[in-house]
């Protein structure tokens, strides 16, 4: 979902009640409740059950994989403004390598490049 969505969204709720800012970090908080709901997964970075027969278990795919696996770069930016750990491994690789593995003629090539950019930032904070 790109920005002009994210601001056509934001016009809707009443001008009188909150900033701008914060219409925007609300709509964010509820598209990722929406998407982390639509695919099971508890909360942005604990993995989601998957029911196998009678038995229930834990998958250790979090919201950030099965957005680098999707290449969806709008999403992934949500994710990790509100909180996602592009560290998190599943099966040993991290986002950006479900991502570079994912990528065929370029298809995943925004997803990279995102990916990339919070690693950095994620690196330069440490």
């Amino acid at each position: 979902m790109g920005r002009a969505t994210l601001l056509r969204h934001a016009s809707l709720l009443s001008c009188n009640e909150i900033s701008f800012e914060d219409k925007l970090a609300q709509l964010r908080k509820e598209l990722v409740e929406r998407y982390l709901n639509k695919y099971g997964f508890p909360s942005i970075n604990e993995p989601r059950e998957v029911a196998e027969g009678s038995r229930v278990r834990m998958e250790p795919l979090c919201a950030i994989h099965l957005a680098a696996m999707k290449g969806d770069p709008g999403l992934l930016k949500l994710l990790l403004v509100e909180g996602a750990d592009p560290d998190e491994t599943f099966q040993g690789y991290n986002a950006l390598d479900i991502a570079e593995a994912e990528n065929q003629n370029g298809s995943h090539h925004d997803v990279i490049e995102v990916l990339k950019d919070a690693l950095r930032v994620r690196t330069l904070r440490l």
